[in-house]
């Protein structure tokens, strides 16, 4: 090296120490200065160029950074000790330092070589120096949980079979903490006096669960007792929903669903574990159906179905079923029953409709009672008469049952009664009853004793529905009789029309009057019109012959009549009478020496309908005086569809005059006067008769 230069420095510092063997130069260095990362620079000059090295601790390259585990203090430890040991483990180079912090401050008194630990920390820090790699690694001792874990409470299906079933599981999930506490609570009340700890595996994802099982004590079943998990984790606690009232007494329910051929019955009892079983039920081999299900309050429910045949079933047989639920400590016990007569009452099952004798049948020596059951699969069942109260057998007549659309049948019984027992006002009751009934399903009747008098009456239809194309029709009201029983028909001259000309309507009952009602429409086709009377008759108890309405007439009013016109002449007015017309479509019109009248001048009164079937009309002129004395011509024109009519009156011109000699009297009476007084005498008497028939056919249309 006789051409080379060799310079060294540590920190920048010279150094003379080397030693230089060849072209090797070594230089001895200090452990504890090496250790502090002191910088060595060889510098050699080769001619005129330096050249320059450093190396120091850290650029040896074969240092790893340390590895410090920190590890927290069991849950036990924390909640059972006052202190508690936070456990540091380090792997590092052997010149690197470990230094503890505690809550921010270093500690150095509880710390060892061996096993670096500190006692009682709620934060613990560990440093560990080295010059190439410091590290540093902190942990809190109150681990922070998780804000939404789930714990349940539940019964298992599995564990019915366990300590009679009293095990309740917890399951616990999306948890943070490895090691947990769970307590078991009735009514809010720890049962047990040590706390269980879990060690929790590693929750992959929150689909999974830890399940701890506890064992119900046997002084803690009772009805009132309700249970839940209380779980402590980390910093925190969380408590479960309850149960349900577990060992409360069991609940029994009966149900049924209708089948075609068979009838279902529907069994469900609830408890803690209830046992269901169906009695007295070997003889008919009935078919059986058990489920089992665990609710969410944690109660079993237990579900027995059975196959009755309608048969067996519609007999009225109970069937009663029994729950009973027993643990160690009670025993519970229940039985109800089920059969058609608790499902399905009077009002639903069947009705009776129970029927007197008819008017058609009074006269007769023997007069039939009519009974009509309607129901559900009656046909087994039997119907009792009773007369007077006694159960009668004579005189029964009872059809097969018939079978309805909508799925009901119809059984009809006859009881021919004598007719002295029907109007000494017996009662007659019809009874049917099932095997399972208390009571029978009964109606009652007998011959009314308070009977009203119906009220008849034929309402005319107008004039328009008379001559429509398809015909017209009468309207008979019957109305306020008792009891319901009527007879209904119509005459035409006196002569019964045939049922196919006319149709009777229902019975309806007036409830607050205690009365029924009925109507009759008797059809009028056109090709059967004619004049004459029809007549509306109705038979009933309440009297002995037969009531009646009748109408006159009827088409009179559409039959084309000519009107009759007559002039009368009052003091102020002149009076144009029409009368005998129809149908009553007619236009009156005056004129004066020709010309018309003007409309405030003249009043035409509205028609009137006479017994006869034709209208009657007057229309009046209003006389200004002197109108009449000078002559001038009035006219009454008539329009009317079956013609025009025209009548005229005036004044006539004075006549000579003859003098009547009355030897009894001073003045003598012109002779025109005379004939006035006698025209004026027969317009009032005329007047008089159409005012007195007019009055007459009104009150008499107002009382019928």
């Amino acid at each position: 090296m006789k051409d080379l230069a060799v310079e060294w420095t540590i920190d920048g510092q010279p150094q003379t120490t080397s030693e230089t063997t060849g072209q090797i130069s070594q230089l001895e260095v200090d452990t504890a200065l090496w250790r502090k990362s002191s910088n060595y620079t060889c510098r050699v000059k080769s001619g005129k160029t330096w050249i320059v090295e450093s190396i120091q601790v850290c650029s040896d390259g074969h240092f790893q950074a340390p590895h410090v585990q920190l590890e927290r203090p069991r849950l036990r430890d924390v909640t059972t000790r006052d202190k508690v040991v936070v456990t540091c483990k380090v792997a590092a180079a052997s010149a690197s330092k470990v230094v503890w912090w505690v809550d921010d401050k270093e500690e150095t008194s509880h710390v060892t070589e061996k096993s670096e630990h500190v006692e009682d920390p709620a934060r613990g820090q560990v440093q560990v120096d080295h010059p190439c790699y410091p590290t540093e690694e902190a942990i809190q001792i109150s681990e922070t949980a998780k804000q939404n874990p789930t714990v349940t409470i539940r019964r298992s299906l599995e564990d019915l079979k366990k300590d009679g079933g009293a095990v309740l599981e917890c399951l616990l999930g999306d948890l943070s903490s490895n090691e947990i506490s769970v307590n078991l609570q009735a009514n809010g009340k720890d049962l047990l006096k040590t706390r269980l700890y879990v060690d929790v595996p590693v929750q992959k994802d929150q689909q999974s669960l830890t399940a701890v099982r506890f064992t119900i004590p046997k002084d803690q079943k009772s009805a009132d007792k309700m249970f839940a998990c209380k779980v402590n984790f980390a910093n925190n606690q969380k408590i479960s929903s309850p149960t349900g009232k577990l060992f409360a007494p069991p609940t029994l329910e009966l149900f049924l669903a209708p089948g075609s051929s068979s009838t279902k019955l529907v069994c469900v009892g609830s408890g803690f574990n209830p046992q269901l079983k169906w009695k007295h039920t070997t003889k008919l081999k009935l078919n059986e159906n058990r489920k089992v299900l665990l609710e969410n309050d944690g109660r079993l429910t237990v579900t027995i179905e059975m196959d009755v045949p309608q048969k067996e079933w519609h007999k009225g047989m109970n069937f009663p079923c029994e729950v009973e639920d027993q643990d160690q400590n009670v025993k519970n016990k229940e039985t109800r029953d089920i059969s058609i007569c608790s499902v399905s009452p009077h009002s639903v099952f069947a009705d009776i409709y129970l029927t007197g004798p008819s008017l058609r049948d009074k006269d007769k020596n023997n007069v039939p009672v009519t009974c009509l059951v309607v129901g559900f699969n009656i046909s087994d069942l039997p119907v009792i008469w009773k007369v007077g109260g006694e159960v009668t057998s004579e005189g029964l007549t009872t059809l097969p049952p018939s079978e309805n659309d909508n799925g009901t049948q119809s059984v009809r019984s006859e009881l021919s009664l004598q007719a002295s027992t029907w109007h000494g006002h017996a009662e007659v009751s019809c009874e049917v009853r099932r095997a399972c009934d208390r009571d029978a399903l009964a109606r009652r009747i007998s011959k009314a004793k308070d009977m009203q008098r119906p009220r008849v009456r034929i309402l005319r239809p107008s004039d328009a529905n008379l001559v429509h194309s398809n015909g017209s029709s009468l309207l008979c009201e019957v109305l306020g009789f008792s009891p319901a029983d009527a007879i209904v028909h119509w005459e035409a001259n006196g002569t019964q029309l045939p049922t196919s000309r006319y149709t009777n309507g229902p019975v309806s009952s007036d409830a607050k009057a205690g009365t029924y009602t009925t109507h009759s429409i008797l059809l009028l086709p056109p090709s059967q019109r004619h004049e004459g009377s029809f007549t509306c008759v109705v038979r009933h108890e309440s009297s002995a012959e037969p009531i009646s309405d009748t109408v006159e007439n009827l088409f009179a009013s559409v039959v084309h009549s000519k009107p009759i016109v007559t002039l009368l002449r009052r003091t102020a007015e002149l009076v144009c009478l029409v009368y005998g017309y129809s149908p009553e479509s007619i236009d009156i019109t005056w004129l004066k020496n020709g010309i018309s009248v003007e409309a405030s001048d003249q009043r035409t009164d509205l028609p009137s309908k006479g017994p006869d079937g034709k209208f009657s009309v007057h229309s009046h002129l209003n006389l200004s005086s002197g109108e009449w004395d000078s002559g001038v011509k009035f006219t009454c024109n008539v329009t009317h569809i079956t013609g025009a009519l025209s009548v005229s009156t005036f004044k006539p011109e004075p006549k000579d005059e003859v003098l009547f000699v009355d030897n009894n009297m001073a003045d003598a009476v012109p002779e025109d006067t005379v004939a006035e007084a006698m025209n004026m005498v027969w317009a009032l008497l005329f007047l008089f008769l159409s005012c007195l028939l007019y009055s007459c056919t009104v009150t008499l249309i107002k009382l019928k």
